[in-house]
């Protein structure tokens, strides 16, 4: 993933920006950018729990 950073001259001309960009990305470029940050956070994904698993046991009891 590149990195690149820019200079706004408001708070809200960077939240249009960043809402530009994020239209402009493919759901699978979306969907790897998530999963980079959740590897970046949880290291071993295999680790995380899966919430469907969590939700199926908390509806059995």
């Amino acid at each position: 993933m590149e990195k690149v950073s820019r200079v706004y001259r408001s708070f809200a001309e960077a939240e249009r920006a960043d809402r530009e960009y994020m239209k402009s990305l493919t759901p699978q470029q979306r969907f790897d950018i998530a999963y980079e940050i959740i590897r970046q956070v949880h290291g071993n994904l295999s680790a995380i729990p899966d919430i469907r698993a969590y939700e199926r046991a908390r509806q059995r009891s």
